[in-house]
């Protein structure tokens, strides 16, 4: 599910037990129950759903997106998994089509006197602090270091100790963001 959409489900109570029906951050309107459509529709946050019934409810997704859940309110229901975890993505993601033109570090490969690496940090992690970590080919961290990406989109990594080899670069925010990338230091 997508932040922002609009979204049309149908709920089904095939048991002889009454549900009071809940869907965590939004309200939703019901505008149908078994074929009848509601005139008006009703708004609802939480709708008792009859026995052996049918509902058509229709509702705005978000804005808030991460995970939530809908579930029955009534406790022991809930206990025994009447529950669903829902994921709301965001409103909008960028993809990078040219992702050639924005490596993440550079130089690469690192040739000569060149004692530095840059990394770009996307400008959707300002104000999350961000981990850069350079690991060698066995796994070890040979350098970390934590940034804020509010003052400045790029960081760079000391390299002029480091012997020549393959190296791989990691940036993660310890949420939604991990991504790496492979430096070849050449001396």
């Amino acid at each position: 599910m997508q932040s922002g959409a609009v979204e049309e489900w149908t709920i089904i109570n095939n048991s002889t037990d009454f549900h009071p029906f809940h869907i965590h951050v939004n309200e939703f309107q019901a505008i149908e129950k078994n074929g009848v459509k509601f005139d008006p529709p009703i708004w609802w946050d939480v709708m008792l759903l009859d026995t052996m019934s049918t509902y058509k409810i229709r509702h705005r997704i978000g804005p808030a997106s991460g995970k939530t859940v809908m579930h029955c309110h009534y406790l022991p229901h809930e206990d025994w998994g009447m529950m669903n975890l829902i994921d709301i993505l965001p409103k909008s993601t960028s993809i990078d089509e040219t992702p050639w033109a924005t490596p993440i570090a550079f130089p690469n490969p690192v040739v000569g006197r060149i004692d530095r690496v840059n990394v770009n940090i996307p400008e959707f992690l300002t104000g999350r602090k961000v981990t850069i970590a350079l690991h060698d080919v066995t796994g070890k961290a040979v350098s970390t270091q934590t940034v804020d990406p509010s003052s400045k989109r790029q960081a760079s990594v000391d390299v002029s100790a480091l012997p020549a080899g393959t190296y791989y670069l990691l940036v993660n925010d310890g949420g939604v963001y991990r991504e790496s990338d492979m430096i070849v230091l050449v001396r």
